[in-house]
């Protein structure tokens, strides 16, 4: 290619610009990738995956205590909203309650950020945490779960209804 004049043309990936600044929207970031705690019920993280099924996209929250890394509260649902989110926390909170220091951790998705999920935390006593802005590692224990969700159980089989992955999940 080099004898014939022949050169590769290099594109350089366009990246945002992030100053930092927020809109009061989202949450200061006290994780800081310090997944580890001594102590049951201080430090809850949460995220949502897709699920594919032959009726369409099926969404997953779920809300992991990060003192054993253990699944306490999710919720499904065709729609990804708000309540998708408020329902998985709401299923914690009722299986394990709230302690006075409760961090809870997520990523910036706008079903985290929203006022009605903000003032559930509030009302419960529950302080947030967001990861930094475009920064998957900052949730990587939830992330990590999701993906031996879906390597041992997910993409093992072909769902057709919503029902089907309910079970699934439930029982895995």
């Amino acid at each position: 290619m080099k004898e014939n004049g022949f050169y590769p043309e290099l594109a350089v990936k366009f990246k945002p610009i992030r100053s930092g600044k927020s809109d009061g929207r989202y949450c200061e970031n006290k994780v800081k990738q310090e997944f580890k705690t001594e102590k049951k019920n201080s430090l809850w993280a949460g995220d949502i995956t897709y699920i594919k099924t032959s009726v369409g996209w099926v969404y997953l929250a779920v809300v992991m205590d990060l003192f054993n890394r253990e699944i306490i509260g999710y919720s499904l649902s065709k729609k990804i909203d708000t309540e998708l989110v408020k329902g998985a926390l709401g299923n914690a909170i009722g299986r394990n309650g709230v302690d006075n220091d409760l961090i809870f951790h997520s990523d910036r998705g706008c079903q985290y950020s929203s006022k009605g999920y903000q003032q559930l935390l509030e009302e419960k006593g529950i302080t947030g945490s967001m990861s930094r802005p475009g920064c998957p590692y900052d949730n990587a224990c939830v992330e990590s779960f999701f993906a031996s969700l879906k390597k041992e159980k997910i993409y093992r089989r072909r769902y057709e209804t919503m029902e089907e992955v309910r079970k699934d999940v439930f029982w895995y």
